[in-house]
């Protein structure tokens, strides 16, 4: 939780209304902690990373044909501020593709908030496909952006759940 808390004080502080539905978006924290869907990256015995990757898109944005494909989602990304240009979110978007490798996917997808532009070209500058933006006016995110799921190209990085039963 203080992964992400600090980074939207650090969008705040910033101008940005990325995550504004925070409070919203919290509760639904549970199931995914219980569903082992939250990823926390660690260097040592400091959490310096978080990423949640979860098998089921929102229909909000995917189409039915696309949500049919074997996919993994991912939302929730943040790193430590101390610790940004390091990359760190590079590493966790590559292994989530990884995982998603793993786990039989096709592909790795993404919904990115509308108005951050700077971060669209982040994913452009990844690797990431711009697919389309989402035209409905009750979600502030949903510029889609998907990559085939593919293996690492560098020692595979070890993520551990906040639950224990996938450790």
């Amino acid at each position: 939780m203080s992964l992400l808390t600090q980074r939207i004080q650090w969008l705040r502080d910033r101008g940005s209304d990325q995550w504004a539905t925070w409070e919203r978006w919290r509760t639904k924290l549970g199931p995914s902690l219980a569903a082992g869907d939250i990823w926390i990256l660690w260097d040592d015995d400091e959490a310096i990373g978080t990423i949640t990757v979860e098998m089921t898109g929102d229909s909000d944005f995917w189409t039915p044909a696309e949500l049919a494909e074997p996919a993994a989602y991912v939302s929730k990304l943040a790193v430590r501020l101390d610790r940004a240009g390091e990359e760190l979110g590079a590493l966790l978007l590559a292994w989530a593709g990884d995982y998603a490798f793993r786990y039989g996917c096709r592909y790795v997808r993404l919904d990115a908030w509308k108005t951050n532009k700077e971060l669209h070209n982040y994913y452009l500058a990844r690797g990431w496909t711009y697919l389309r933006t989402s035209t409905d006016p009750r979600r502030r995110s949903g510029v889609l952006f998907q990559r085939p799921a593919a293996p690492m190209d560098q020692e595979p990085v070890e993520l551990r759940t906040i639950t224990t039963h996938r450790e």
